[in-house]
């Protein structure tokens, strides 16, 4: 239990970085692509969303149909 709360500590870290990297867009260009799994639900689902609100076109992967449906709309 212990190394998976560190490990998921480590992971939200690692998306916060993510969202808080104010250049993404300029370093990339507004309109890129980004390849996202398990995007339907916890932190891939939170950076689907940033990535989404920065500009960015997604390629979701994921194992839940419906999951990818619900996010996508």
């Amino acid at each position: 239990a212990y190394l998976g709360v560190n490990a998921f500590r480590l992971a939200r870290r690692a998306a916060n970085h993510v969202y808080f990297e104010p250049n993404l867009p300029l370093r990339y260009g507004r309109g890129s692509w980004v390849m996202l799994t398990g995007s339907t639900e916890g932190i891939g689902k939170g950076l689907a969303d940033q990535f989404a609100e920065q500009g960015f076109n997604i390629f979701m992967v994921s194992n839940d149909k419906e999951g990818l449906v619900r996010v996508q709309e």
